[in-house]
């Protein structure tokens, strides 16, 4: 009797791992919408929002979920995709691949904490949030490797900054005691 094989199907990775990380910003900015303003459409790489006043109603495949002022909003790659303003609203946005295709459409997954989260509330991190956004808003005009460079490194805030609002080993960052880095040099 002959044996048959079965062909097993490799086991592909949903999301991207810390050290595979390459972020590329393709669009960033600051919007302020005085009525309401719905948007449909398709989402090539993950869109951010940073919701400084006002509400965003989303609908998802994921499902229907309200963010308001101080949320983080993380939409994921997607053929299809709603949200709309609750006037008046003031925020800012990107669109960020994590990684190079073919794996542009992952998501993040960071240890100890998972997959960035659909809606997060800043809290006392907000703030952080928002100069991690100016940054992405100033450097997305520039072209050039400091441009480039300072961009990955706002996204890379971006993430510390969440992993701080939703990690349970949330610490303080620690500043250097005048006499300590004397002591250092």
């Amino acid at each position: 009797m002959a044996k048959r094989t079965v062909a097993t199907v490799p086991h592909r990775p949903r999301y991207l791992g810390l050290n595979e990380l390459r972020p590329t910003v393709h669009l960033a900015g600051c919007y302020h919408f005085k009525r309401d303003v719905w948007f449909h459409y398709r989402i090539p790489s993950h869109h951010l929002i940073l919701i400084e006043s006002g509400r965003i109603e989303a609908n998802t495949k994921d499902g229907r979920f309200e963010a308001k002022s101080g949320d983080l909003i993380c939409f994921r790659p997607t053929e299809w995709n709603q949200y709309g303003t609750h006037t008046p609203t003031l925020f800012y946005q990107a669109h960020v691949e994590f990684a190079r295709p073919p794996r542009h459409k992952l998501t993040p997954f960071l240890a100890g904490i998972g997959p960035l989260p659909v809606c997060l509330p800043m809290g006392e991190v907000f703030d952080d949030m928002r100069r991690a956004f100016e940054s992405l808003c100033l450097e997305i005009t520039h072209t050039g490797v400091i441009h480039q460079l300072r961009m990955r490194a706002a996204i890379y805030e971006m993430l510390a900054i969440i992993a701080e609002a939703i990690g349970p080993e949330s610490q303080p960052v620690r500043h250097i005691d005048p006499w300590l880095r004397i002591q250092q040099r």
